[in-house]
């Protein structure tokens, strides 16, 4: 959360929150990548380098939390 953000409003009046571009660039190499879905556990965990940016997407069933 030390990096430097940019703050922008969604459609509906909501405050977002971004990297600012020349961090994002920073960041040029995936190292790990899911295109398909999984049953995922409590006890998942990603394998992840010392210095990373998460970048993702999720869809849940209606009874999932997140």
């Amino acid at each position: 959360m030390t990096l430097p953000r940019e703050l922008y409003a969604g459609p509906q009046g909501q405050v977002y929150q971004r990297a600012v571009p020349e961090v994002t660039a920073a960041f040029t190499k995936t190292t790990f990548q899911l295109d398909q879905a999984l049953n995922l556990t409590e006890e998942f965990v990603l394998p992840t380098p010392a210095n990373y940016l998460l970048q993702c997407s999720v869809q849940l069933d209606p009874q999932a939390t997140l």
